[in-house]
């Protein structure tokens, strides 16, 4: 895998940039973390999912009781393996979960 990390305020360029169409499956990948409350608990559930933009299917996603880049990153390497070859754009909304860049 060949991954950067980078600090936490390292920005990229958005190449993204709106586009949000694509023209063949593991072209452009999306991603995001959501946050849920747990009714009765203290603690809170993190669902982070891949969506490809091809269909805005939901390709993968990963859940954890933790929000950092391990569960980016795990959802990530989870997808590539069933698509070695692939080399999507893959998105997020820069927060601070994901700060790599994929090389």
């Amino acid at each position: 895998m060949n991954r950067k990390r980078s600090k936490s305020d390292y920005i990229k360029e958005n190449i993204l940039s709106r586009n949000f169409s694509a023209v063949k499956p593991n072209e452009k990948w999306l991603t995001d973390v959501t946050e849920f409350a747990i009714p009765g608990e203290s603690k809170k559930l993190f669902l982070s999912p891949i969506m490809d933009l091809y269909d805005n299917s939901i390709v993968e996603y990963k859940l954890s009781y933790r929000n950092n880049n391990k569960l980016v990153f795990k959802i990530f390497d989870s997808r590539l393996v069933n698509n070695p070859n692939v080399k999507p754009l893959f998105h997020s909304d820069r927060g601070f979960q994901v700060h790599f860049k994929y090389i």
